[in-house]
């Protein structure tokens, strides 16, 4: 695999840095192994061109050092519109217009693109930066409108361009209130807006594209994308990248925001950041995922989180690993010497997921359905609900369900209002197969005239005095949990469950939602199957809310029998409740063999693997791959019968928390 090193070469580290950086790898994987620096230390968002000239002369030498020892040197810029410091004593020498937030507030942090004068700054900036003739330039990722919480830009450059588009004056609130707007379709304003915007991030992104031409046309300058879908909000990224590729591939460093450790089971849908953003984009982009190890402190993540998140990365198709190990105020090597020593312990083994997961593949599985233009279509209004809308798809991956992006499959799940963005043939297209809907997808499909084809309406919200507890008692959906029951009461908030009006002949409650009376007050899970053979579970959940609403051990086996109904068929490999939070990934080689990731996130330590696996998938020959990167045959139980659809096996291996283990089919 491709081994991209992202270090910091402030002034006073860069001799020592340099020194020790053609030692981090083996002489026979430095050729292949780009590293990348940020030219940045403490310093403010904006410097002088003279400064940062100055800067790349005294590295230059440097980095002819690194190159002289066989590693390709290429340069991330960190700061381009400015991430978290624009002092206000700086106005003289920048006299730029600084972004505005939704709220009014003026940025402290950085300036807005539409402005002139950062222009010209910015091609300057660019300039100086080509003359390394790194053979990639990263772009980092201020160049959005998103930062510190809040939503841009909203300055009076933006708002005359806005209001140049509407034909009329148009003010900050009026634009805010089309961006949180519950209505469909979206208000005027809100297309304008994401016009306005992208055009300025575009002819920006044109014009640094331009400015390295003139110094070095042979470099690909690239786009660092915050993580999905903050990172496209007001901007559409494909074209922010293209503009910035010109005549090259588009590259995208897509972010995978676990940048110190964080509550375990959250890794998931963090580290599937790159797979879902792939999702939305053109198949012509090559992607180059970021994995930070930011130290806030002295202690960024676990080596071993690190490592997890480097191979279900890779798991996911992805082989260019953009590895970032060191903080930005010159600490020694050696405040990082257990990873560095987890990486050269693991690399063979890396290396083996590299060679057997073709890069570019798509992990299989359940599909997630994304859209690119979600944001445009979003109805909320409250900015914390514009973001918060996929608390049932976060949760799936530790539900032991296998998670796929961008792929055709049997099983999908749909979320949110995405569906408003498809035109009639594409949504005509995504709900042949059927699939399992939240109540904020149901509704939207009511929207798009679907109700009936879905078989149920979304009505009110059931009232808090009247969701006591979730009853599941379907003989087919949930044979294991006859009678049982999850409490709802202690979780739930204003919202979070709806009722459901069937539409439909036929319907049937997979589980039910019961008051303090025990009286059933609505369908918690509804089954409807339509005169075409589609069939749909609707999920009375709203998507948002608490987490445990759906990360519960109830859900594992309803999901994946509902999804087996769905679509008449089992999902072919799923972890067992028994051994929960354990995280699936199933991918294939070139020549079609099964490889299966399983990702513990959980804090307890498991000896065998459960996994129910459909009856004709066989693992007759599995094989693990060692830690040092070998081969060998898997031991396993006999498989044993779940129903006539299904059997459960285990695999004998001792799984920590935040290990990864990988099989084959040979």
């Amino acid at each position: 695999m491709h081994h991209i090193l992202r270090i910091h070469l402030p002034l006073d580290v860069a001799e020592r840095r340099t020194a020790r950086g053609d030692r981090l790898l083996p002489a026979d994987e430095l050729q292949r192994s780009p590293a990348l620096h940020h030219l940045y230390d403490h310093a403010p968002s904006f410097q002088t061109l003279d400064e940062i000239g100055s800067y790349v002369n005294a590295i230059q030498p440097r980095i002819e050092e690194l190159r002289h020892a066989g590693v390709t040197v290429s340069v991330n810029v960190l700061q381009t519109l400015g991430h978290v410091y624009f002092p206000t004593a700086q106005e003289k020498d920048f006299p730029f217009q600084r972004r505005v937030y939704a709220g009014g507030r003026v940025s402290t942090e950085g300036a807005c693109p539409l402005d002139l004068k950062l222009r010209d700054w910015v091609t300057g900036a660019y300039k100086i930066y080509a003359g390394l003739r790194p053979p990639v330039l990263f772009v980092d990722d201020d160049f959005r409108t998103f930062m510190s919480g809040e939503i841009s830009c909203f300055c009076p450059l933006h708002l005359r361009a806005i209001s140049d588009l509407a034909g009329r004056p148009v003010t900050r609130e009026e634009v805010v209130q089309s961006l949180l707007s519950t209505s469909w379709p979206a208000p005027e304003l809100r297309r304008h807006y994401y016009t306005a915007t992208t055009r300025g991030f575009v002819d920006l992104a044109a014009q640094i594209r331009a400015a390295v031409d003139t110094v070095s046309p042979e470099t690909r300058v690239g786009l660092m994308a915050a993580a999905w879908p903050r990172g496209a909000q007001g901007v559409d990224v494909a074209a922010v990248a293209q503009a910035l590729a010109g005549p090259h591939r588009p590259l995208l460093r897509p972010q995978i925001s676990f940048y110190s450790e964080d509550y375990i089971r959250d890794a998931a849908p963090a580290f599937l950041n790159p797979a879902r953003m792939r999702a939305t984009l053109p198949e012509t982009f090559e992607y180059w995922p970021e994995i930070e190890n930011y130290q806030y402190s002295l202690y960024a993540k676990s080596a071993r989180c690190t490592f997890a998140e480097m191979a279900t990365t890779v798991l996911n198709g992805f082989n260019h690993l953009a590895l970032n190990i060191f903080d930005m105020f010159g600490s020694p090597l050696g405040d990082s010497a257990r990873l560095v020593e987890r990486l050269e312990t693991g690399r063979r083994f890396l290396d083996q997921l590299h060679r057997l997961v073709p890069e570019g593949s798509r992990a299989q599985g359940v599909h997630v359905f994304e859209h690119r233009d979600q944001l445009r279509v979003r109805r909320t209004n409250s900015l914390g609900a514009l973001f918060a809308s996929d608390q049932m798809t976060r949760r799936l991956p530790v539900l032991g369900l296998p998670i796929a992006y961008g792929v055709e499959s049997p099983w999908q799940v749909i979320t949110g209002d995405d569906v408003l963005a498809l035109e009639d043939q594409e949504l005509d297209r995504l709900l042949a197969p059927g699939a399992l809907l939240d109540a904020t997808a149901a509704s939207a499909l009511e929207l798009r005239g679907q109700a009936e084809r879905i078989g149920a309406k979304v009505g009110p919200a059931i009232p808090l005095d009247e969701l006591g507890y979730e009853q599941f008692d379907d003989p087919e959906i949930s044979p294991s949990l006859q009678g049982r029951a999850f409490p709802l009461r202690p979780l739930v908030q204003a919202g979070d469950w709806r009722r459901l009006v069937v539409t439909g002949t036929n319907p049937r409650m997979g589980s039910k939602i019961r008051n303090y009376r025990r009286e059933v007050v609505g369908s918690s899970l509804l089954l409807t199957e339509n005169a075409r053979g589609e069939r749909f579970g609707i999920l009375a959940f709203s998507g948002q809310g608490n987490r445990h609403l759906m990360e519960n051990l109830m859900r594992p086996e309803q999901f994946r029998q509902t999804l087996g109904w769905i679509a008449r068929r089992p999902v072919p490999l799923c972890t067992h409740h028994s051994a929960p939070y354990l995280w699936p990934i199933w991918n294939r080689t070139a020549d079609g063999r099964l490889v299966i990731g399983i990702v513990n996130l959980a804090t307890d330590s498991y000896d065998t693997l459960p996994l129910i696996l459909a009856r004709d998938l066989s693992l007759k020959n599995l094989s693990i791959v060692t830690a040092e990167g070998n081969l060998i045959p898997a031991k396993a139980r006999e498989p044993q019968r779940v129903d006539k659809d299904t059997v459960q096996i285990e695999l004998h291996h001792r799984l920590e928390p935040f290990e990864v283990a990988v099989f084959v089919a040979t």
